[in-house]
């Protein structure tokens, strides 16, 4: 069985962004919504909230579920660059994630772990409304 283990890196670097409303790589629908929970998580960084108000959402490949603000921290449009990469370490396959933000992306996000860590919220990465990534 594959083990998957997110590790997230993010390049904050900043650069000019040229074309900003042309990057939105989200969808509208999604047969991973939960039947219950007629909302859209676009891709993004949200905070983790204890909320049942809030948008719930179930940990892919996992039976945890978690409520997520809905307002994003970092949007898709933020994401200036976006890889998905494998490796294998001890005979386990490895998958990573790379992304380098935009300017407000990387201001927003340095906001964002600096009010987690003061506060112990946690934060979710999700990619086209599938939940891939928390973390503590």
């Amino acid at each position: 069985m594959t083990t998957l283990l997110f590790s997230i890196m993010l390049f904050l670097t900043s650069y000019t962004d040229n074309s900003p409303s042309e990057r939105e790589y989200h969808i509208k629908d999604s047969r991973y919504i939960l039947k219950y929970d007629s909302t859209t998580l676009y891709t993004g960084w949200y905070y983790v909230v204890d909320s049942s108000n809030s948008f719930k959402r179930q940990l892919n490949k996992s039976d945890e579920t978690y409520y997520l603000d809905p307002k994003p921290i970092v949007k898709a449009k933020n994401i200036a660059t976006f890889d998905i990469y494998e490796s294998n370490y001890d005979g386990k396959k490895y998958f990573g994630l790379t992304m380098r933000l935009d300017k407000e992306g990387t201001e927003n996000w340095s906001s964002a772990t600096r009010k987690a860590e003061m506060t112990g919220m946690r934060l979710a990465f999700i990619l086209d409304n599938i939940l891939l990534q928390e973390l503590k």
